[in-house]
């Protein structure tokens, strides 16, 4: 569920479509609430491919001076159909995206305009039952109501469930800029990709433009490494295990079975990322037009690249090891 749907929510959807592909093949449920319908439309003319990829809906909720009333937010995590849910609540209401801010003072009292608005919103959510949702809260810096966070010394009111993302410190560092710890696995991941094609030094017709080393690469091939990367915990999670941050550490072990569900959860998160570029099948490939031949279902005989997305699995734990990770099987003891 998304509160909010200026750049921010927007770029959430955006990822939650490329990671969101689960051991239990069903699609990714993304409900947006938004005062301004035209957000939502413009979104959907820019990404058609979106609802193909999740199960997506709008609700138009309603506001009281530029704030959003939780009623409608809390009745949708209220309701029930029968199937067990996991829910995920982004706050992060955008009241002021649409004006100009004319000088640098302008263009962070926006941002941190709805701050207080964010926050109270997502402490009236349910914070107890058998399954209170997880809530991200947009906040602008941390010194305002985002010093409320840090895990040492904050009160009962904000509990484990509750954390804040997209503050200034954090996406304004170097780190975070350059890509840096986000890349870590992300360039193992291709740097194994690399290797294998070298290795079996297939004739092509044409180069393949991501066959180069990172430094040479494309930044679309880029960001697809870091959807890869992005993915590993979900991954990860379908089986029972996690990513450690100790390297020495593999207890990373698959079946031939679980091997080959984890590779159709990466074809599936490669064709979200694909299609949301405005990618489309076709038999033969053509990288001008758009048109790609492994844009398919896994389970559709056409398909014919299996072992593409198996060696994706297959990389995952040298690329965490290099990266300093580690994975570990979760322990119900």
């Amino acid at each position: 569920m998304i509160v909010g749907f200026g750049p921010m929510g927007q770029h959430l959807a955006l990822q939650a479509a490329k990671i969101g592909h689960f051991a239990n093949a069903r699609k990714l449920k993304v409900t947006v609430f938004d005062a301004k319908p035209d957000r939502y439309a413009g979104f959907l003319l820019q990404y058609a491919a979106f609802t193909e990829i999740c199960d997506a809906d709008f609700q138009a909720i309603p506001t009281t001076q530029e704030r959003p009333e939780p009623d409608l937010v809390l009745r949708e995590i209220a309701r029930s159909d029968g199937a067990p849910r996991l829910i995920s609540v982004a706050v992060c209401w955008d009241s002021r995206g649409d004006e100009t801010a004319r000088s640098a003072t302008g263009f962070l009292h926006n941002m941190e305009y709805d701050d207080a608005t964010n926050l109270s919103f997502a402490l009236s959510l349910p914070k107890e039952g058998e399954d209170p949702p997880r809530v991200l809260i947009h906040q602008s810096r941390r010194a305002g109501f985002g010093a409320l966070f840090p895990k040492r010394g904050r009160g009962a009111a904000i509990g484990p469930e509750f954390a804040a993302f997209g503050m200034l410190e954090d996406t304004l560092s170097v780190e975070t800029l350059l890509h840096e710890r986000q890349d870590q696995v992300a360039k193992e991941l291709h740097e194994d990709y690399h290797q294998r094609q070298t290795a079996k030094a297939t004739i092509q017709h044409e180069p393949l433009p991501a066959l180069v080393p990172w430094n040479q690469l494309e930044e679309r091939f880029r960001e697809s490494n870091r959807r890869a990367a992005d993915h590993i915990a979900v991954k990860l999670r379908a089986l029972d295990y996690y990513v450690t941050n100790d390297r020495n550490i593999n207890e990373f072990s698959l079946n031939y079975d679980q091997r080959d569900l984890l590779a159709s959860m990466e074809h599936e998160s490669w064709c979200a990322e694909k299609l949301l570029a405005g990618y489309s099948y076709a038999p033969e490939r053509n990288e001008k037009e758009k048109k790609h031949d492994d844009l398919l279902p896994w389970k559709d005989p056409r398909f014919k690249a299996k072992q593409k997305d198996r060696e994706q699995v297959d990389a995952i734990p040298a690329a965490l090891r290099r990266a300093g990770y580690g994975i570990r099987k979760l322990s119900y003891k």
